[in-house]
């Protein structure tokens, strides 16, 4: 059963926006599903921390305050697998879930066509994140999730696989290039002969590195640099321009 929660501290729009979102899953989605709301942050995190949504629409403002950004931040690291959607006042605000990867927003007051189109990117996202990469290593495949993979690296015609979340990297015996082709992915980007990083894992750029949320530090090399850098701003251009 699909979770969707609802966090907005004013009563009529968060009524609404639950009916509106009750409407649109009876209509067009075929599988169970259970919408719950909530007034304030301690009780959606108390029923959270039960159960965590599969998708939760935040209030970027609660009481004043943008408080919908920390939720998000602490939901990204507890339940990376929740999708996050923002229900903000201007679209100014919406460009503070960009740091946080949220799928869409919702311009208040929130229209039927709003919450269609929040879904539709919800559900290309899950389509997305449900890829997996194959790993070749002799006679033996491994597939993992390509959402979850942060860095490649190839070293002594061994590839090392460093997933999200894991301290030690898969090890296969088969060529980067091999590897990226079997990507195909607009997130993924070739630093150098021996990189490749998921762009949407990447923490911070410094002077001649990307840093990944793990810590893991990519080089650039010097030469390219300019070049890593605009191709990586213009994926997160591209990111924002569809929020």
């Amino acid at each position: 059963e699909m979770k969707i929660a609802i966090l907005d501290d004013d009563d009529g729009e968060r009524r609404q926006l639950v009916t509106l979102v009750q409407s649109y899953l009876y209509e067009h989605h075929d599988e169970a599903f259970e919408v719950v709301d909530f007034a304030d942050e301690a009780s959606f995190r108390a029923d959270f921390s039960v159960r965590p949504a599969n998708i939760a629409f935040l209030d970027i403002y609660l009481d004043g305050e943008p408080r919908g950004i920390k939720i998000a931040y602490d939901i990204q690291r507890e339940a990376p697998g929740c999708l996050l959607l923002f229900i903000t006042m201007s679209p100014e605000f919406a460009l503070d879930g960009f740091a946080v990867k949220a799928v869409h927003y919702c311009i208040k007051p929130v229209t039927a066509a709003a919450v269609a189109e929040c879904f539709a990117r919800c559900w290309e996202k899950m389509a997305q994140d449900g890829r997996q990469l194959a790993l070749r290593d002799g006679y033996e495949t491994v597939s993992v999730p390509i959402q979850s993979v942060e860095v490649i690296e190839s070293r002594d015609h061994v590839v090392f696989v460093y997933l999200q979340g894991r301290e030690l990297p898969l090890e296969m015996r088969q060529s980067l290039a091999m590897v990226e082709q079997e990507l195909s992915d607009p997130r993924f980007l070739r630093t150098n002969r021996s990189y490749i990083i998921n762009m949407d894992l990447v923490e911070q750029l410094s002077d001649a590195a990307f840093i990944m949320q793990s810590g893991r530090q990519v080089p650039m090399r010097r030469q390219d640099k300019l070049l890593l850098r605009s191709k990586y701003k213009a994926y997160i251009f591209d990111r924002m321009r569809h929020l």
